[in-house]
């Protein structure tokens, strides 16, 4: 097959990776095939974006309409994605060159088809997701997104394009269980549209008539408009890497947390203590507004703690550890409660909360103080609790 070089841009070399080009031909009329080499795999660099974006605008703004095809020299890799520390650690990259390189791919103006004829991972397999089609030569190579194994969490900027052209099983086994897709799983899946070489692809882009497609020149707007979730996400600037260590240190510091309310020494311990100092009686005699009588029984005395705040605290002491408890019969008839009036009928689970807020940092510390709390614990989360 003839095929004429139009044009070459060159990939300049950045730190470990030493650069390539970006050769585009014509292997039928209106058709561009951009063919890069970037050794060894074809990492996605500020280097390798920038001429890519470059050859993009060659071809729109130099050629007539047409297709636009894209494909690698190596063999073995079509992308292997990010170097993620390189990436990380260039200022901008994420939200002025990668996402805006995969929007110009989403919104260009022709048809786009990736053929892709090596391993397609992680940020090599979004890049070729934001084209039109794709098309897997095979029979070696996998398509996979494995941040999951490496510890890289998918931006909203990174997913969105899976979640509009895939089924959610399909995404699933992409972000969840790092599937690699060989080319019979991915066609079958919907990864890709067809299973071919280049001669292959000639005969798919003349039989679905792809050439003539973006004579009329909305062929872009209408991508735009299909796409436009990802559109506005490539174009918001969330998702960069200043995002990165904010996510980080937050499930860090949900993990820290949840270690300490799950810990079963620890909790069993905090536990042993309450059930200790607070055990409850309520008085079933109350009525109307009056404060519940609820009273400690284990003959020690709570130092420190205002009559208010140790209602509060035997009501948060019911809740956490009786809140499964059947209210007799003999507590059936109405009682009060600190806040308002409430009814206990039996079997009834104290649940509810009380809308005015109770307790201030001081009243916190005073109960952390008496080891009565852990460290980072709240009696109750916002609102005071209530029984009712």
């Amino acid at each position: 097959m003839g095929s004429e070089e139009l044009f070459t841009v060159p990939i300049h070399p950045m730190e470990a990776h030493q650069g390539g080009s970006i050769v585009c031909t014509s292997p039928a009329p209106q058709v561009y095939l951009l063919t890069w080499n970037s050794p060894p795999d074809n990492r996605l660099t500020p280097a390798f974006c920038s001429a890519l974006m470059s050859a993009l605008n060659i071809i729109e703004f130099g050629y007539p309409p047409g297709v636009l095809i894209t494909t690698s020299a190596i063999s073995k890799f079509y992308s292997n994605g990010l170097d993620l520390e390189l990436a990380i650690g260039t200022p901008g990259f994420f939200e002025d060159e990668l996402y805006f390189l995969w929007r110009r791919f989403l919104t260009y103006p022709m048809p786009t088809i990736a053929l892709i004829n090596g391993h397609c991972f992680a940020a090599g397999l979004m890049l070729a997701m934001h084209h039109d089609y794709r098309v897997f030569t095979g029979p070696k190579g996998y398509m996979c997104l494995n941040e999951i194994e490496f510890g890289m969490p998918l931006m909203a900027p990174m997913s969105s394009i899976f979640r509009i052209k895939l089924a959610p099983p399909v995404y699933r086994q992409l972000v969840l269980e790092a599937h690699r897709f060989d080319g019979k799983e991915a066609l079958s899946a919907g990864l890709v549209d067809a299973v071919g070489d280049l001669y292959a692809l000639l005969d798919f882009v003349r039989d679905k008539g792809l050439v003539k497609k973006s004579a009329t020149g909305v062929y872009g707007l209408l991508k735009a408009e299909m796409y436009r979730e990802s559109v506005e996400l490539l174009e918001s600037g969330v998702g960069g890497a200043s995002q990165l260590p904010v996510l980080q240190a937050a499930e860090k510091k949900r993990k820290i947390e949840g270690t300490k309310w799950f810990n079963p020494q620890r909790g069993m311990e905090a536990r042993r203590r309450r059930r200790e100092c607070l055990q409850v009686e309520v008085d079933a005699s109350v009525r109307g507004d009056q404060v519940i009588d609820l009273t400690a029984h284990t003959g020690k005395e709570i130092e420190g703690l205002q009559k208010d705040e140790l209602v509060h605290l035997v009501a948060k002491r019911i809740v956490v550890f009786f809140w499964d408890q059947v209210i007799s019969p003999q507590q059936q008839p109405e009682l009060g409660e600190y806040y308002g009036k409430s009814r206990f009928k039996h079997g009834t689970r104290v649940t509810s909360f009380a809308e005015k807020p109770y307790f201030d940092p001081s009243t916190l510390t005073r109960w952390q103080a008496l080891g009565l709390l852990d460290e980072g614990e709240l009696p109750f989360d916002g609102p005071a609790w209530r029984i009712g």
